[in-house]
């Protein structure tokens, strides 16, 4: 019987979609948890700990967290120019501590200047963690995410728990709770400019990316028939 794991590593470039994935994770692991009620951020881990894992967030930004045969791993990904584009909001947001540590200011040239650093961040985490083919690697889309929550759910809480039987009723619930849809539209960023938003994203490897983790969905799929 295989060894259940307390801790699954979450890796991610900033602004993925961790915090909508661990708030559906409790919604489920929880039963019927109200997050409206008992905030997101008092609820760090499962209330049935010996059931459920724990999902831990890493942004990797150093690239020297290790990839450990006894350990599992969940990579969230988005479209970089979503993700980037968030995050420079993210850093403005939290005021002049979050702008000096991230060197950034509310300025055209400012967020160009930390749009084309970041590509070069996002594609050195992709090259590390989603070009690859481990069995101990599971690879989440965030496009997937918000489109096909249910299918995407049970595919991540499966290989949390291979022997879990779904309550399809509860996810069903957690889904609908949490109102899953893009929240952000990118165009309406003061800075848009879709010239510079090609240019970004032509610097990334989004293709190879997409096209990677296409043939491991379609030949994991192929694996479940046989």
């Amino acid at each position: 019987m295989e060894e259940r794991l307390k801790i699954i590593q979450g890796v991610s470039y900033p602004r993925s979609g961790h915090h909508l994935l661990c708030r559906c994770l409790l919604r489920y692991w929880n039963g019927h948890v109200d997050l409206s009620e008992k905030k997101y951020k008092d609820i760090k881990q499962p209330l049935n700990f010996e059931i459920f894992p724990n999902l831990l967030k890493n942004h990797d930004f150093n690239l020297k967290l290790k990839i450990e045969e006894n350990k599992k791993y969940l990579i969230q990904y988005r479209k970089p120019i979503e993700s980037i584009v968030s995050w420079y909001l993210f850093n403005i947001d939290g005021g002049k501590e979050y702008m000096k540590i991230r060197n950034v200011e509310l300025k055209r040239e400012s967020w160009e200047k930390f749009a084309r650093i970041e590509i070069n961040n996002w594609n050195r985490l992709m090259e590390k963690w989603v070009l690859i083919k481990r069995e101990n690697i599971l690879t989440i889309d965030y496009e997937q995410l918000v489109k096909n929550p249910f299918n995407t759910l049970s595919k991540i809480i499966f290989y949390f728990i291979p022997n879990h039987i779904i309550d399809f009723k509860l996810l069903n619930k957690v889904i609908n709770d949490e109102n899953i849809e893009y929240k952000n539209d990118i165009t309406k960023f003061r800075y848009y400019n879709q010239d510079f938003y090609d240019e970004i994203m032509g610097m990334s490897i989004w293709n190879e990316v997409e096209e990677f983790d296409s043939k491991i969905v379609i030949r994991q799929s192929l694996d479940r028939r046989k």
